[in-house]
């Protein structure tokens, strides 16, 4: 039983001392008119290398509604100025009809440094005329915990994957009328033209 006990509390120990599961998120931070905004966070500690072997960091948003224009991001909170720099490199594409939108990062083993809270970078923005809100497919591809390492030619441990699929909140189609709402929308027209109709008549007797 002690020797239970005691292996259960060095695995707390150890449990307790093992780096967190670092991580990205990519979250709507405003919506206003027809523009949706968008916040890359970083988590405390990340330490984010990507791209690797040439492959560049992505980040995919899908099951979006016309999506007509597409820009950012516009700042960071990185303290040091290489990083901020480098983080205000993502450029973004349209694709699929503007049903999809693709954030690439351009720049080669681009980092996120080490810090001890959350880094943010602001100002990724969709333009949808017209779109409501509601749930969107988001993938992120080539984020790995960890600094890439000198002279390995971009290569990564693939265990250090720290990419992310889950769904989002974005701009989506507005859902049409049911037959039923159209019907009853045409019901109150004609009866609100009836009683005018009636007003102006007994106005006029």
């Amino acid at each position: 039983m002690n020797k239970l006990i005691r292996l259960l509390a060095g695995l707390g120990v150890s449990a307790a001392l093992a780096a967190p599961a670092q991580a990205v998120d990519f979250t709507l931070a405003s919506h206003a008119g027809d523009a949706w905004t968008y916040t890359l966070v970083y988590d405390p500690y990340d330490n984010m290398g990507f791209t690797e072997s040439g492959v560049h960091a992505t980040i995919t948003l899908t099951g979006l509604s016309g999506v007509t224009a597409v820009s950012g991001p516009t700042s960071t909170d990185f303290p040091a100025q290489a990083i901020n720099d480098k983080q205000l490199a993502w450029t973004g594409e349209i694709l699929d009809g503007g049903s999809t939108v693709v954030f690439t990062m351009p720049l080669d083993r681009s980092g996120t440094g080490n810090y001890p809270t959350e880094q943010h970078v602001y100002g990724f923005t969709l333009i949808a005329p017209g779109a409501v809100e509601g749930q969107v497919g988001l993938a992120t591809n080539g984020f790995y915990y960890g600094l890439i390492p000198s002279g390995s030619n971009g290569a990564v441990d693939p265990a250090n994957d720290r990419d992310i699929a889950k769904l989002t909140a974005g701009p989506v189609a507005a859902p049409a009328p049911e037959p039923t709402t159209w019907a009853l929308m045409i019901l109150g027209l004609g009866a609100a033209g009836a009683a005018v109709r009636r007003r102006r008549a007994a106005m006029t007797a």
